[in-house]
Formats: structure tokens, C-alpha cells, sequence
């Protein structure tokens, strides 16, 4: 995104200009480091998964990591994290994984107000078999969508 939404000058224009300056290998250098993290985390309670209290210290800070990748993905998208265009998509796709996102178009949708453009589906498509909704507390599903309306 090129465009600038804040106009007040928070910080002197001096001070923050070095803040800008988009490098690729340091963002890379830390893109691996947080990845490297988040699969050792990963193995480790995989193979400790049964030791509660050895696992539970490892889930937190998985957690905690995998909230982290969230950052790089964002920064990716909006084409601010490497210097090149092609590390941002890798960036983007790399870091999108851990979360199921693919970063078609996150950066229009993702700070759109709801007013300011046409509105995008936020839905989902059904299948056509899928069963009704359940009305009543004592209603069952049908043990066979296909034969709902038999």
C-alpha cells in the first residue's frame, strides 16, 4: 500500500526515516529464525505430547510464536517487509501457511471500510445436500443428508 493514512508527525520525519528504509536480508534473516522457531516448537511437542508437564510450557510458546508469524504475513502483504517485490510474495505465501491464508488479496480486504468500496462476499457456498439447520432443541439430524427429504 502506498498510500498514507496518518498525517500527524509523531515522530520527527529524521528519526523515522531509517525506520523505513526496507532491507531484504535482515527481514529474511529473521522470517527464517521465526520459522525455524515454529517448527522446533513444533516437533518438540510432538514428541513430548505426552508428558503434560513438559508439553503445556511447549504449547504456550507455540502459541505464542505462531501469533508472531501473523506480523511478517501482514507486513509481507502490504509489500513493506523486503525490498523486492518477489521477496514480499514469498514472504507472504511462506508466512501465510501456518495460518490457511493465501495472500491473494488480504491487503485491499483486510483495512476496507465497509462503506468505502463494494462490499466482498464474506460467505461461504454450501453444498446442496448439506442438512437444514437444526430448529428445535429435540429435532435430530438425518443420519444421511442425501435421504434429508425422504
Amino acid at each position: 500500500m502506498d498510500e498514507q493514512f496518518e498525517t500527524r508527525n509523531l515522530i520527527p520525519p529524521t528519526a523515522l526515516r531509517p525506520l523505513l528504509v526496507r532491507r531484504t536480508w535482515p527481514s529474511a534473516l529473521r522470517l527464517t529464525l521465526h520459522f525455524a522457531a515454529f517448527l522446533c516448537l513444533m516437533v518438540l511437542l510432538a514428541r513430548h505430547a505426552t508428558q503434560v508437564w513438559l508439553a503445556l510450557p511447549l504449547a504456550v510458546a507455540l502459541a505464542w510464536v505462531w501469533s508472531g508469524l501473523f506480523a511478517p504475513f501482514h507486513e509481507c502483504t502490504h509489500r513493506t517487509a523486503f525490498r523486492t517485490p518477489r521477496g514480499n510474495r514469498l514472504g507472504a505465501w511462506l508466512s501465510g501457511i501456518p495460518f490457511g491464508m493465501a495472500p491473494l488479496d488480504f491487503p485491499v480486504r483486510s483495512h476496507r471500510a465497509p462503506t468505502s468500496a463494494p462490499s466482498v462476499p464474506r460467505t461461504i457456498s454450501v453444498p446442496a445436500n448439506f442438512p437444514a439447520p437444526v430448529k428445535e432443541r429435540n429435532q435430530r439430524l438425518p443420519e444421511n443428508p442425501a435421504k434429508a427429504g425422504t
